[in-house]
């Protein structure tokens, strides 16, 4: 009975080593990977960002980008490694969602959808502006549309140096900017606007320094000078923002008209003799 024992404790024991040898291993499909980022990359594309998530036993082979709507794709990135790739065809102005999925030889398992996000991009900086005086407080801008590879330009922003005095447009090419300072001299920048934002602003204008009409000189003094000729003088009017280049004297009766450059007095001849004149 004793060998019989032996025997059969044998048996047992090689059952049991053959069962453990050949229990099944099994492996299953990737871990599901976290909802991915996006950020815009230009105005048709975005970067897609990922974590790799576990591989459920057997190795990755590769990423699948599901994009919604589906303009473009699926997308697959070949590098088991991979943690982010660069979407385009993109629609400016439309928004999309992403899902990654993580692909294996048992299996693909998908992401949450990611955030949505619109691609897009600001308008490239305009060209340098036309600036002219329009009144003694006030200048007229004037520029060319600039670059634009995103969205629909919204509007135009203008401001002064010195000052920061703007002034705004919903989409025409020319604004007058007021509440300028007489006499100072202004140059101006332009920046477009889109659904992404703010453009970089242009380069500066020329400079215009805003003036209006002299005031009034004072009133004449006149001495006489001879039989047919006085001598006139006055104070100087005000300039009102630009330099006065000329004063004109005109003789009542008559008409007759002196000039004295930019001197404050003249001696006015040709007059007529008894004839009273202002």
């Amino acid at each position: 009975m004793s060998n019989v024992r032996r025997i059969l404790a044998i048996i047992v024991s090689a059952m049991a080593m053959v069962m453990l040898s050949t229990t099944p291993v099994f492996a299953l499909a990737p871990d599901a990977p976290a909802a991915p980022t996006v950020a815009i990359a230009s105005a048709t594309s975005v970067d897609v960002t990922w974590v790799i998530p576990g591989d459920g036993g057997t190795a990755l082979d590769d990423f699948t980008i599901t994009v919604t709507p589906a303009d473009v794709g699926p997308i697959t990135v070949a590098d088991p490694t991979a943690t982010t790739t660069e979407v385009t065809g993109l629609t400016t102005g439309a928004s999309y969602t992403f899902v990654v999925t993580a692909n294996n030889a048992d299996g693909s398992t998908a992401s949450p959808s990611s955030a949505a996000i619109t691609p897009d991009a600001v308008p490239s900086a305009p060209a340098a502006p036309a600036a002219v005086v329009a009144t003694s407080t006030s200048a007229t801008v004037t520029w060319s549309a600039p670059t634009n590879t995103g969205s629909a330009i919204t509007g135009y922003t203008v401001t002064s140096s010195p000052g920061g005095l703007t002034g705004s447009t919903a989409g025409v090419t020319s604004v007058d900017v007021t509440g300028l300072t007489t006499g100072t001299s202004y140059t101006f920048s332009v920046v477009a606007a889109n659904g992404a934002g703010n453009g970089a602003a242009s380069p500066a204008s020329n400079s215009v320094t805003p003036s209006g009409d002299p005031g009034s000189p004072g009133t004449p003094v006149a001495t006489v000078a001879s039989s047919t000729s006085v001598g006139l003088t006055w104070t100087a009017a005000a300039a009102n923002g630009s330099a006065i280049t000329d004063y004109t004297v005109t003789a009542t009766p008559g008409g007759v008209t002196a000039s004295s450059g930019t001197g404050l007095s003249l001696t006015f001849s040709g007059l007529t003799t008894g004839t009273a004149y202002t």
